[in-house]
């Protein structure tokens, strides 16, 4: 094999492979969430209603988070962020009260 096949040949290897692997997700309680971003569970519930935050997935009876869309939202926070953009908190519209 000529070094560039041997190359191309090593990219294909274990390490492509779990890079092309899809990304694992975990169902995580509001405990977890509050954690994550920093918000009580009533101003959690609040930015559901208003759309602004992922909804809960129900398993047994209990209200559960996709930890990959919680990443997301964090995410998309600090992107709004950093274009001056505000895609909505609860301190925001306390404000205007």
């Amino acid at each position: 094999m000529r070094s560039a096949e041997r190359e191309r040949h090593a990219a294909d290897g274990p390490a492509s492979a779990v890079a092309a692997a899809p990304m694992r997700d975990r169902l995580v309680a509001m405990k977890m969430v509050e954690d994550r971003v920093g918000f009580k569970k009533t101003a959690i519930y609040q930015m559901i209603a208003d759309d602004l935050f992922p909804k809960p997935i129900k398993v047994c009876g209990r209200a559960r988070w996709s930890e990959r869309e919680i990443d997301r939202w964090i995410a998309d926070q600090i992107a709004a962020r950093d274009v001056g953009t505000a895609v909505g908190s609860p301190g925001d519209e306390m404000a205007a009260v």
